[in-house]
């Protein structure tokens, strides 16, 4: 008998898992084609990576995607008044983080990016694969900054 799951032929677990899962659930939204390299080069620390690398994958813990699983939270935004909290928010359309962009002269850039993209998977891949090096970990670094500097000021005053 052959397993087709694996390329050696043989059966696994784990083989068999992966098989049911894709034909369980529709994972079609994580698909991104050869574009994920793109994160694991940028020259930053490897949280960073992640933390992009999950922005990117929809596993971001904003308030909007925390409550869509039935977790709750304070209804209001720790960075501003909004009573609304997802990615795009958080790492580029609240007042004070649009400040932020403004001083590392990114903003011109990213609100054309926004204007193509609303979502936020497609604006940092854009990002990642129309700019510079230097201008990506930038970009990378800030957002990473403006969501530790949002969780310090929501657990730590």
């Amino acid at each position: 008998m052959i397993w087709k799951g694996e390329k050696s032929g043989k059966y696994s677990v784990k083989s068999a898992y992966k098989i049911c899962v894709s034909e369980i659930t529709d994972n079609s939204h994580m698909h991104v084609h050869d574009q994920w390299n793109l994160i694991w080069k940028l020259k930053v620390p490897p949280k960073i990576k992640n933390f992009l690398w999950r922005v990117c994958r929809g596993c971001f813990p904003t308030w909007a995607h925390l409550s869509s699983r039935g977790v709750s939270f304070p209804l209001d935004y720790v960075q501003c008044s909004n009573n609304y909290e997802d990615s795009i928010h958080i790492l580029i359309e609240c007042p004070k983080v649009v400040q932020v962009w403004r001083e590392a002269n990114l903003w011109d850039t990213i609100d054309k990016l926004l204007q193509q993209d609303y979502e936020i998977h497609a604006l940092i891949f854009n990002f990642l694969q129309n700019f510079s090096t230097r201008h990506c970990a930038l970009m990378a670094t800030i957002m990473w900054s403006l969501w530790k500097s949002r969780n310090m000021k929501l657990w730590q005053q």
